[in-house]
């Protein structure tokens, strides 16, 4: 297996607030990959991906499960970058199925679902919202977070997710990243 077929391609998925976007950069800052992120407030999923040119391999995966062209072209990329890694962060609106995930994971490509209560999520959703100078409301995450809450909390995704909350506050920085970094080195 050649050093770009070895090379880390992660998914993150999950609710808005539980810190995709936060862990795309860290991994980038901290470890070298190249962070993606398809989730940007007011720029829909696939105009996203059609910027980063994966439109077509994007869709292979999605509508005919085949998610090789996807991998071979995010490593390829990668490793012409010089980076260790590659990781996309989506849209709370995204949702794989467990099928969908396992595909991934066959050929190498791993998911990871942030996750938390709802409370713990609208919080830190609400909290960056303050940031903002049009910020969102409750209302708009439940409006387009709750099913995704709800279908990412169902038992068989219990092994892709990785809590992002304790004790109502996001995990440490370290911690999170370690355990993220554990499940795609396995």
């Amino acid at each position: 297996m050649t050093r770009t077929e070895r090379l880390p391609v992660l998914f993150i998925l999950g609710p808005s607030g539980s810190g995709k976007s936060s862990l795309g950069e860290w991994l980038q800052q901290d470890y070298g990959y190249w962070h993606l992120e398809i989730d940007q407030r007011d720029v829909p999923e696939l105009e996203r991906i059609r910027a980063v040119r994966l439109a077509s391999e994007w869709e292979t995966f999605l509508h005919r499960g085949d998610p090789v062209p996807l991998g071979t072209t995010l490593r390829t990329w990668t490793t012409d970058r010089g980076f260790a890694g590659v990781v996309l962060s989506f849209s709370s609106l995204r949702c794989l199925s467990v099928i969908q995930i396992e595909s991934l994971r066959t050929h190498g490509i791993h998911a990871v679902i942030l996750y938390g209560t709802i409370e713990d999520c609208i919080g830190a959703f609400l909290s960056r919202e303050r940031q903002r100078p049009y910020p969102l409301d409750k209302e708009h995450w439940l409006r387009f977070n709750e099913a995704t809450h709800r279908e990412f909390g169902r038992p068989e995704f219990t092994s892709y997710r990785v809590d992002a909350f304790v004790s109502g506050v996001h995990r440490e920085r370290s911690t999170i990243l370690v355990e993220v970094l554990k499940r795609v080195s396995s």
